[in-house]
């Protein structure tokens, strides 16, 4: 293989230039409604917090690659219906760059609500109490003593966001953009090697992730200064006495944000009642359960299969010798470093160039759309479950340990009856929100040809170039999914974490009645 990629790494650096741009565009976006929105969540507001709330959780119930699509083909409609309204006659084509920087800023902004919203209330009230009474005005308080810490509480969860964030960049080349996914596949067909450009695609991720990681945990362990310029520009700003016009600059900010939810509701409202196609959406309706079985299917089995590696892998993780645990390591940083849609190009095109894998046995395995799909999210979540369970088997209370090996048993014994049942206990709120992740991440199934649910959602709008309709059923569709997963989850937390619920005040804990000798 030439290692110079048939002269194409400078068309691939230009592509890995605009998916840095998009990365940075996004989490600009992301943090600034991220901000807002726990603001919004910590408010005294009903609308403000509900319209918070009602953003975050439908948001955090779609997958990634829906709500793109449906911004892309939907905005581009909403625009050309509006641009006539303004005396533009033209027809405006969306450009990519900016759909793909809107949507994932707007669907990083929910969990960065959530991030900051954690961060502000994990202040302790007393110091701001301390700050109040010792004489701070509000603005000291915001930028000296809140701001620092939240940030620093913050970091964590942020350098989180950021690495999945990164790795989502990679959708976007499934609108048009020329991003270095896109740039790789259209090289890899041209000289029909796409396993090398692919590879090469995965290599530059962890080049990505593996450069800002450091420098983002390094940030944890910073110092955060307060702000005393900006608390003092605040402060010479609320010494000027104009209450009359403080007073109607708050209700015109109020007024402006009530206005902007009932516009929003009430066009949504019109739109449901005048706008949409409710007969398009009831025929294709079977169609639509025939998709959610298949990616209830592909994602139950993923998931078996997953958990069923994960488990030996997560004991060799936890092992220390370094030839159970080094190739491991290895395995788990390439598949949680690198996109799931790069993951699925690598089987479904990559080992299809190889002529000795096409006449051999091994074919019959990814022969087609659906086993490749179900081998890369297999993998995919095999990767994560390891790490979950390799974080819960380390924290299983050595007491259980010693009691297991003072009653004489074997190591595989501990293993089977005292580490593993335990530690799948303490994984399952993890280990939920992997199965949530591996639903959303199934969409990326309907690039390479399988029907799943946003597969069927793709093909009504090819036919129909009604994008609102197959789109938004899809993500009702997910949604359900989503929050039937959540509920299973907690109906699992509630029967296997039930020991450590807290007791109720007043209620002691029976004693265990002692057989007679």
């Amino acid at each position: 293989m030439p290692f110079d990629l048939y002269g194409y790494w400078p068309s691939l650096l230009e592509g890995a230039w605009t998916t840095v741009t998009v990365a940075l565009a996004s989490v600009a976006i992301a943090l600034m409604l991220g901000l807002s929105g726990a603001l919004a969540k910590l408010s005294r507001s009903r609308v403000a917090a509900g319209t918070a709330a009602a953003y975050t959780t439908v948001i955090r119930g779609v997958p990634d690659l829906v709500l793109m699509l449906l911004i892309y083909f939907g905005g581009q409609i909403f625009v050309n219906w509006v641009a006539p309204m303004l005396g533009h006659e033209d027809y405006i084509d969306v450009n990519p760059w900016i759909a793909g920087v809107l949507t994932i800023g707007f669907i990083y902004g929910a969990y960065m609500t959530e991030t900051f919203r954690g961060a502000i209330l994990a202040v302790p009230k007393g110091q701001i109490e301390a700050a109040e009474a010792y004489g701070m005005s509000r603005a000291q308080v915001l930028f000296n003593v809140l701001a620092p810490q939240m940030i620093r509480h913050a970091l964590p969860g942020l350098t989180n966001n950021w690495l999945v964030l990164m790795k989502t960049t990679a959708l976007v080349s499934v609108i048009g953009l020329d991003d270095i996914v896109r740039r790789a596949d259209l090289a890899g067909k041209s000289v029909r090697e796409p396993f090398l450009f692919f590879i090469a695609v995965a290599l530059v991720y962890l080049l990505f992730t593996s450069a800002t990681a450091p420098v983002l945990q390094r940030l944890e362990g910073k110092e955060i200064k307060p702000f005393h310029r900006l608390a003092w520009l605040f402060d010479r700003a609320a010494r000027i006495d104009l209450p009359a016009l403080q007073r109607l600059l708050g209700w015109a900010l109020r007024a402006l944000g009530y206005g902007l939810v009932f516009l929003v509701s009430a066009g949504l409202v019109w739109f449901l009642a005048f706008g949409f196609d409710w007969g398009l959406v009831w025929r294709n309706l079977p169609w639509y359960f025939a998709g959610a079985g298949v990616t209830l299917a592909l994602v139950a089995a993923a998931l078996v299969l997953g958990l069923a590696l994960a488990i030996p892998l997560s004991i060799a993780r936890c092992s220390a010798n370094p030839f159970l645990n080094g190739p491991v390591w290895v395995f788990t940083y390439v598949f949680r470093g690198t996109p799931l849609l790069v993951q699925l190009y690598v089987v479904y095109y990559g080992f299809s160039q190889f002529s000795a894998l096409r006449d051999s046995w091994a074919w019959v395995l990814i022969d087609e759309a659906w086993k490749c799909a179900l081998i890369t999210f297999t993998l995919n979540t095999a990767a994560y479950t390891a790490e979950i369970l390799r974080g819960a088997i380390q924290r299983t209370p050595m007491g259980e340990v010693e009691a297991a090996r003072a009653c004489g048993m074997s190591r595989a014994l501990e293993l089977r009856r005292i580490l593993l049942p335990s530690a799948m206990r303490r994984a399952l709120p993890a280990y939920g929100n992997e199965m949530i992740f591996m639903l959303h991440g199934s969409a990326v199934a309907s690039i390479v040809t399988v029907e799943d649910l946003l597969g069927v959602a793709r093909i009504i709008n090819s036919r129909t170039y009604a994008p609102y309709e197959a789109y938004l059923t899809a993500g009702v569709f997910y949604c359900v999914l989503t929050f039937a997963i959540v509920l299973f989850v907690r109906w699992l937390e509630a029967r296997y974490l039930r020991h450590l619920r807290a007791r109720p005040e007043g209620v002691r804990a029976q004693p265990v009645p002692v057989p007679a000798a």
